[in-house]
């Protein structure tokens, strides 16, 4: 799936700037994060420490949908109505994701 990003509103969509774009500016920051994540969630990792680990990969990946949001509401082809909708069964699934995590990491306790 190709994206395109603009610059001084042109749109560029090569696919050799886009490869770079991403690998300097999107890379780095689920790259390090999930390194850290990998070295630290041995077995014996308190939970405490595993959830820290967690939060640096998910505040690129929330800046990025926060992103998105924000530029289809701008986009005049978008049905408001049919995003809302998106957007609060994104927030539904999302909690009961945590709320699930948050059960299993009580009962592994």
């Amino acid at each position: 799936c190709n994206t395109s990003f603009a610059v001084d509103g042109v749109t560029v969509t090569s696919r050799v700037l886009l490869a770079r774009r991403y690998l300097l500016f999107v890379f780095p920051f689920e790259l390090f994060p999930s390194i850290l994540f990998h070295v630290f969630s041995a077995r014996g990792t308190s939970y405490g420490l595993w959830f820290a680990f967690q939060i640096p990969r998910l505040l690129p990946r929330a800046a990025r949908l926060e992103f998105f949001f924000r530029s289809m509401k701008l986009d005049l082809n978008v049905r408001v109505p049919w995003l809302q909708l998106l957007e609060f069964s994104l927030v539904i699934g999302l909690s009961a994701h945590w709320i699930g995590c948050f059960y299993y990491t009580i009962s592994r306790a």
